[in-house]
């Protein structure tokens, strides 16, 4: 399964800054953070978490008040969705 990277960032957020993403149609985010800890759409992660977010139209990250995070931010491009194999 091949996937295109369409961007790649590394991303600081200080202080309570926030960082909002607005993915257009199929593509999804995938997301490391290496530093900090911080809310994706509410949900909190921690250093060394990550994971893709997919099907959601906003992607909200917001750093703690008096803390910094820093993460990796990839944006894949469009992907079929493979079919469920039933047995």
């Amino acid at each position: 399964d091949e996937t295109q990277v369409e961007l790649a960032r590394l991303v600081t957020l200080l202080d309570g800054a926030t960082l909002s993403c607005h993915p257009a149609g199929r593509r999804r985010l995938y997301l490391h953070l290496a530093r900090g800890g911080l809310p994706v759409n509410g949900m909190p992660i921690a250093k060394g978490d990550a994971g893709f977010v997919e099907d959601e139209a906003l992607v909200s990250l917001a750093a703690t008040p008096g803390a910094a995070a820093k993460l990796l931010l990839f944006d894949l491009a469009d992907r079929e969705r493979p079919e469920a194999d039933i047995a």
